[in-house]
């Protein structure tokens, strides 16, 4: 758990480098404003990020009726065989918080990427 936080983290920083990259090349003189820092461009994501973000209380409470509800149908034969199935979805969990996580470096790599081609073929 704390390996992922701190991957996320990592991730979140990279994702801060590519947006103050991009910024300067590209909305800095397309805006005339001036060059942004990295800690300002941090701050600027976190505060998006703030916009954007739910409230999760009634998701988990809903999830929380939710799933009493459906372990009050589990028939008591088949209980053992629902429980070894989300044992299986818990661990395939990791994987995929993994993935998204890899999904996102793979993302801000190409962004930059293509943000320098275009930034050179501006330049030209």
């Amino acid at each position: 758990m704390i390996a992922l936080y701190c991957v996320s983290m990592v991730v979140g920083l990279y994702t801060t480098f590519v947006l103050t990259v991009l910024w300067d090349w590209f909305a800095s003189p397309a805006l005339h404003v001036d060059h942004i820092s990295f800690w300002m461009m941090y701050g600027l994501t976190m505060f998006i990020g703030l916009l954007g973000a739910r409230n999760t209380f009634e998701d988990d409470r809903r999830h929380k009726v939710y799933s009493v509800v459906l372990d009050a149908c589990i028939p008591e034969s088949r209980r053992e065989e629902v429980l070894e199935q989300l044992k299986d979805l818990e661990a395939g969990t990791w994987v995929e918080a993994g993935w998204k996580v890899f999904g996102q470096i793979v993302t801000n790599t190409m962004a930059l990427g293509f943000g320098f081609a275009v930034h050179i073929l501006a330049s030209l």
